[in-house]
């Protein structure tokens, strides 16, 4: 049997126990009925809200905080949802953040994200609206709408490309193109050893006005080298000189200075000669190639302007060269 004094020990725990018990329900009660809450209230319009039920949890950017305390349809406006929110006293949602509605993992429960929202912008007071946003099954549902209407109108188009008429000009424009082919390397062909001349006289007189071109660089830096030359830059010198000491000079002086002067000019003068000499033969042989060059390309000119069907029919050399 149970004595008396087991019955008062069990009676102490019992009383102490539930004291305790009752102590840590009324701290957890007391601490959520202390805390306070801002609501707010969202409105989703033309927007399924499958899935989010009151007690929903409510994030900012990751966070939870706060719960859904209502759902229910405006009575103005039934294509609206008006969702009350609760979240924590503090929580600082800015006028540009949004609220969209989001899936918890793949149990199909839904959940608000509140997101966005600069520092720059206004703090949005309790008992205001947040915008509603955009969840991201509806933006990949409008972009889905989109790139299949977008699909349709591919096919529209490939179903009226290929239709019976259009098909069938397609086939001849193909055939057509073909035949053209053929035609061209036919001509081509045919003409061959034609094109092949003209083409070599246009080399010649290519290759013949490179040589005169370069000769006449040999010439200008002859010339530019003899300008520059130490001999007539002396002598430029001398008669700056002798112009500079025309008031100051003795009649002597000065007659000894021109015939110095006359000297070296003549010294000059005669270098001159000696280089032109020099580069006569080059001067003369590459005008003599540029006239034979021009005269070539003139006759070339004059048959294709007489007969342009040379282009493309074999000519025997000798008459293109007559």
């Amino acid at each position: 049997m149970i004595s008396a004094a087991q019955r008062i020990r069990l009676g102490v725990f019992l009383a102490v126990g539930s004291g305790l018990l009752l102590v840590v329900i009324g701290l957890v009660a007391g601490t959520k009925l202390l805390e306070r809450w801002d609501e707010y209230t969202v409105r989703y319009r033309d927007v399924s809200v499958g899935g989010l039920e009151v007690g929903a949890d409510v994030k900012y950017s990751g966070i939870w905080v706060g719960r859904v305390e209502d759902v229910r349809i405006d009575p103005e406006d039934v294509a609206t949802v008006v969702v009350k929110l609760s979240v924590r006293d503090g929580t600082p949602i800015k006028e540009d953040a949004e609220a969209s509605i989001v899936t918890m993992g793949i149990t199909g429960i839904k959940a608000i994200e509140i997101r966005g929202g600069t520092q720059e912008a206004a703090t949005v007071p309790p008992g205001s609206e947040i915008r509603a946003g955009v969840s991201a099954l509806e933006s990949i549902t409008g972009r889905a709408e989109v790139v299949a209407e977008k699909l349709e109108q591919v096919l529209n188009n490939l179903i009226a490309l290929t239709g019976e008429d259009n098909r069938d000009n397609f086939v001849d424009a193909v055939d057509n193109t073909a035949r053209l082919m053929a035609t061209l390397d036919t001509v081509i062909t045919r003409n061959q050893a034609s094109l092949e001349r003209s083409v070599g006289n246009v080399e010649v007189l290519t290759a013949e006005l490179a040589d005169l071109v370069r000769t006449a660089g040999r010439v200008a830096t002859a010339m530019d080298s003899l300008l520059c030359s130490p001999s007539l830059q002396h002598t430029v010198a001398n008669l700056e000189r002798v112009a500079e000491d025309l008031s100051e000079a003795e009649i002597r002086t000065l007659a000894a200075d021109l015939s110095e002067a006359a000297r070296q000019a003549n010294l000059t003068f005669t270098r001159v000669d000696l280089t032109l000499l020099k580069s006569r033969q080059d001067i003369l042989q590459s005008l003599e190639s540029l006239r034979e060059g021009m005269e070539y390309f003139n006759e070339f000119a004059r048959l294709i302007a007489e007969n342009p069907s040379l282009l493309l029919r074999a000519k025997p050399q000798e008459e293109i060269l007559e």
